[in-house]
Order: C-alpha cells, then structure tokens, then sequence
C-alpha cells in the first residue's frame, strides 16, 4: 500500500488530468463558436465550389503533408480566397508546411479580414494578445464591436480576464459577455456567464 504521500501525487494527476481533459473541451467549445459567430461556413460556402473541395483536400493534407496543404492554401490566398488566405496565415502562425513567422502571419489574417474574413480577425486579435500586443488587441476589437461584431465582445472579455483573472476584471467584463451571448448566434443561448 502506498504513503499518503502518493495517493496525493496521484489524486492530483488525475484531478489536473480531469482539468486538462475540461480545459480541452472548452477550447473545442469557443473554437466552434469562434466558427458559427464569425461566419466562417457561410464565406466557405460562398467560395466557388472547386475552391470549396480544394481548401476541404489541403485541410485533409495538414498532418499527413503539410507542405502541400501550405502549397494549396497558398495558391488559393493569392488567387483571392479570404478563407485560403486566413489559413495561410494559420500555417505562419503554427509552422504547418512553413517556419512560424508571425509578421507573415498577421500580413495574411489582414489580407483576409480586409476580403470580409470575421474567422481571420479573431485570429489576428488573439495572435497580438499572445505577443503581448495588447493595445493593438484592445483596439481592433473595439472597432470589431463598433461595427457590430458582436462576438467581439466575446474575445474583449476573455482576453481581459484571461490577462487578469481576478474578480474585479470579472464584474467589469460580465457586460461584454451578457451582449455577446444576447446577440449570438443560436449555439450558445440557454449559456450563462
């Protein structure tokens, strides 16, 4: 039989276990309404629908070929797909099929958020926050909100939470979320902060 001491180390291994296993499905969770409330689907299906199945076939390649999904992305981004040219700028941001490079990264979600790409400026958004760029953050989805993107003011919330996550930051962004959840799209009402 074992010390007290490893059944904590263990009881703690599988509680952070549980945590990450959590952690993971909410990532999945915001991820999707990341998908419905920029309206990633709807840009997809108005893409013509060869430059529909090719961005399908060069997703199916990130793992297995990376450097031809890169390759076909591309292609589409200079041809002047917003959905080829957010993902482009995904491939510079994670290094699928390229090195990271996160200048070429933010040059590429621009491209695409000046097409029309919500999905794109959610990712540029958080690539600043990651950098610490804040201020620039702050401001771009300021304006997101200023024009009526409401899951903008999803991400203003987060983001500022998750810099300071203390009850204070939480009343003051509980707002953000209330008009977030209010103007959503269907997927996340009956959601409470």
């Amino acid at each position: 039989m074992g010390s007290k001491a490893d059944f904590w180390t263990r009881f703690r291994r599988y509680i952070c276990a549980e945590c990450e296993d959590s952690r993971q499905a909410f990532d999945r969770l915001c991820r999707d309404w990341d998908y419905t409330e920029a309206g990633y689907f709807e840009m997809l299906d108005s893409e013509a629908e060869e430059v529909q199945e090719t961005i399908r076939r060069a997703a199916e390649l990130f793992d297995v070929k990376p450097d031809d999904a890169f390759a076909r992305f591309l292609r589409l981004a200079r041809s002047g797909s917003p959905i080829a040219m957010h993902w482009v700028g995904y491939c510079y941001e994670v290094g699928v099929g390229v090195l990271v490079d996160t200048w070429k990264a933010e040059h590429w979600y621009t491209k695409a958020v000046n097409a029309g790409s919500w999905f794109a400026f959610l990712a540029n958004v958080k690539l600043m926050d990651a950098a610490g760029r804040y201020d620039e953050c702050d401001v771009d989805l300021k304006q997101g909100m200023e024009v009526g993107f409401a899951w903008a003011h999803y991400w203003m919330a987060a983001l500022r939470y998750w810099r300071s996550p203390n009850r204070q930051t939480a009343r003051s962004v509980v707002h953000l979320l209330e008009f977030a959840i209010e103007r959503s799209n269907a997927s996340i009402h009956g959601w409470s902060p």
